[in-house]
């Protein structure tokens, strides 16, 4: 089913717990087997998972999807309840059926991860900023069970050529997703020139969140820069090459009063392929 352009209500509830793609908080980086095509092919979508120089592809987690969403051209489509088209390689088919960038995002329902103290902080202390973990300290013992509700939202860039062939910024690659998590580039970064600084929005419940640690890595080279948002939820770093990029961050809050977990755990995930001859 095809509508206009919305944010739809999200589902996502605190007592949702199902198979992970992971028993632990790692980052799902949705990706497309092409990142440049022609419009009307299809391409199949997979999560690759773990750290981002080094994710491996992992198994469709159908269990989990709450809402896929394929926004190009003036339309987007919206899929619940999504299953692999292809269980062998775990990926989901996608048709790009307009010229210029088409954003395909992935919101999963939370999932309730049993971490211990140790474990709980050394992710802390590896992922998130200081001003975003201060109340660590307060974790019970080393091996004490912390309960940690995990809420992850994916997205990737794909870009059609024009008939033209010219390479023009696209307002959706730049707009808000509406997820309930995202990292939102105020350039769109399938036409940005290697060398320049890509600013970026971190969203988290459609607010900006305020001291978030991410990180960008140029998976060819393995180059990665870390960034640390200001007061309007603003950061940049340096594209320094072209090839293929993720960028993700992680936001935590310990949760009061929930007898099913002690911590939130936000997760957003971006993927996009810059071109060598991108002149944005």
């Amino acid at each position: 089913m095809k509508t206009p352009l919305y944010r739809p209500w999200m589902l996502l509830c605190a007592a949702a717990v199902s198979t992970a793609l992971a028993a632990d908080p790692s980052s799902a980086f949705l990706t497309p087997g092409q990142f440049a095509v022609t419009p009307g092919a299809t391409v199949a979508v997979h999560f690759d998972v773990g750290e981002a120089g080094t994710a491996r592809p992992a198994s469709w987690p159908a269990d989990r999807i709450e809402w896929l969403f394929v926004r190009g051209g003036p339309t987007q489509t919206n899929r619940h309840e999504v299953r692999a088209d292809d269980p062998q390689s775990g990926a989901v088919d996608v048709k790009i059926e307009h010229p210029g960038v088409t954003l395909v995002g992935v919101d999963q329902r939370p999932v309730v991860l049993n971490l211990t103290g140790d474990e709980w902080r050394a992710f802390l202390r590896a992922n998130v900023a200081e001003s975003n973990n201060a109340d660590a300290a307060h974790l019970p013992a080393a091996s004490h069970p912390v309960r940690v509700r995990h809420v992850v939202s994916s997205k990737t860039l794909i870009r059609a050529a024009r008939a033209d062939g010219q390479v023009n910024s696209s307002p959706i690659a730049t707009g808000k997703s509406g997820q309930a998590v995202e990292i939102r580039p105020l350039f769109d970064p399938t036409a940005i020139r290697p060398g320049s600084d890509l600013p970026m929005r971190l969203y988290v419940d459609g607010d900006k969140c305020v001291g978030a640690r991410g990180r960008a890595t140029h998976v060819p080279s393995g180059h990665a820069a870390t960034f640390v948002t200001d007061r309007e939820g603003s950061a940049f770093f340096r594209v320094t090459e072209p090839g293929l990029w993720r960028v993700e961050f992680h936001h935590a809050s310990p949760r009061t009063g929930d007898p099913a977990a002690d911590w939130n755990l936000y997760t957003a995930t971006l993927t996009f392929e810059v071109q060598k001859g991108a002149g944005q």
